[in-house]
């Protein structure tokens, strides 16, 4: 079984030098120094919500994806991600007050995205991560209902300098796809990182070390 990704143009195309920021050890991998390091065109995430002080240099970046996940050679995907299986209830919350947004894909046609949502204070924002979590857990499906035939395989705090919680479901059928959470609260952002595969599943170890850059990234 795969899904449909949704796909909308992005609207404008410029690349970002990103400075000031030293590298840090992540896990079995180090996060590199955004010194001298261009973010091309498609590595640009969408905006579509408000005019907070979220800026791309938050966002995770396909290379990010691909140092931590050789399996699967994640890249950017221009536009806007798939909603993911759990639905929109776990990428934005009614009170945020801006939300940055991308997508990634493999050559195999695994798909995934990340979402930023910023709120007034950190109070609110704790508030929102508890909500993501909460959701996910329960996993409803975009239409309304439950998702059938799958498991909760995997809920667990991540030991990092933030707050994070790792989930994972399986779906239990022949397609054996693999529906990957990473939340992030720092401050008053929160980061909703998903990753769907089938086949092989991502490594415990590289989805630690995607959710330890995603929060590095964080304000």
């Amino acid at each position: 079984m795969r899904y449909r990704f949704w796909v909308v143009p992005t609207a404008v195309a410029f690349g970002l030098l990103l400075s000031g920021c030293a590298g840090v050890q992540l896990g079995l991998k180090p996060v590199p120094s955004a010194t001298d390091v261009k973010v091309g065109p498609a590595e640009l995430p969408v905006a579509d919500l408000g005019s907070g002080s979220l800026t791309p240099l938050m966002m995770l970046r396909g290379g990010d994806l691909a140092r931590a996940d050789l399996r699967h050679n994640w890249r950017i995907e221009p536009g806007q991600p798939q909603i993911p299986r759990c639905g929109s209830a776990i990428t934005r919350r009614p009170d945020s007050r801006a939300r940055l947004m991308a997508a990634f894909t493999t050559d195999s046609g695994d798909v995934g995205g990340q979402w930023l949502t910023e709120y007034d204070d950190a109070a609110t924002a704790a508030t929102a991560y508890k909500k993501f979590i909460g959701v996910i857990r329960l996993c409803p499906a975009p239409g309304g209902g439950t998702v059938p035939d799958q498991t909760l395989t995997e809920d667990r705090p991540l030991r990092a300098a933030v707050t994070t919680r790792l989930l994972r479901w399986t779906d239990d059928g022949d397609d054996d796809i693999n529906h990957t959470y990473a939340v992030t609260r720092k401050g008053r952002t929160v980061s909703v990182t998903v990753l769907q595969t089938s086949g092989e599943d991502i490594k415990w170890t590289a989805v630690e070390d995607i959710a330890r850059t995603a929060g590095f990234r964080l304000p």
